[in-house]
């Protein structure tokens, strides 16, 4: 297992993270989280967990496709995760419990790296804190089929030898065009691209 991917990523997550600059360069209509009226919008706080593991001798990290269901982020590509809720005692929490919850991530083998960038998504009024984990052996991973079409493993290193590219998705019966990644035979896009882009531009030293 690449080891070293993992000190890398603990060393370079103490230096100002890349935050606007990486997410810009794949929603570069989005602004910075600094430009937005949070007041005004009051937004739901919610939290994902980027869970890395060793498998197959490779470091990986592990993705949900969503089910089909009428709502703004059917079919997509994301991170285990979800809103915050009274209950929980931080976002931190919430993002820990969400990956127990939907992939049966174990909470007592859970090693939290740090956090990167909020990102807020505007269609469904969310403000995201994404935290980066790891995990000494693969998870046992069952997914909630309520909430999980499936579990997608990917190698770390494959992420970063991705080129951002421009690719085109369909929406309802509508086609559109957006910047992301290939994973698994499927688009990754928005808010799942840019925090990955995050990911990337930090292993990379960006």
């Amino acid at each position: 297992m690449d080891s070293h991917l993992i000190s890398l990523i603990i060393a370079r997550m103490n230096r100002p993270l890349p935050g606007y600059h990486s997410h810009n360069q794949v929603m570069n209509h989005r602004k910075p989280i600094a430009d937005i009226n949070f007041e005004k919008l009051n937004p739901r706080k919610s939290a994902v967990l980027l869970h890395l593991y060793p498998f197959q001798e490779k470091l990986h990290i592990s993705y949900i496709e969503r089910p089909i269901y009428n709502g703004v982020h059917s079919n997509q590509i994301s991170f285990p995760g979800g809103k915050f809720e009274e209950h929980d005692e931080s976002l931190l929490h919430t993002a820990i419990r969400e990956a127990n919850e939907e992939v049966n991530v174990d909470p007592k083998e859970v090693e939290v790296i740090g956090s990167l960038s909020e990102i807020y998504i505007p269609p469904s009024n969310f403000l995201v804190k994404p935290y980066i984990s790891f995990q000494k052996t693969r998870p046992n991973f069952i997914a909630d089929i309520r909430e999980v079409q499936q579990v997608i493993e990917t190698p770390l290193e494959y992420l970063l030898s991705q080129e951002l590219g421009n690719h085109q998705i369909i929406r309802g019966t509508e086609t559109a065009q957006v910047k992301g990644y290939l994973i698994n035979g499927k688009v990754m896009w928005g808010a799942t691209a840019m925090i990955t882009k995050e990911l990337i531009d930090i292993c990379n030293g960006l």
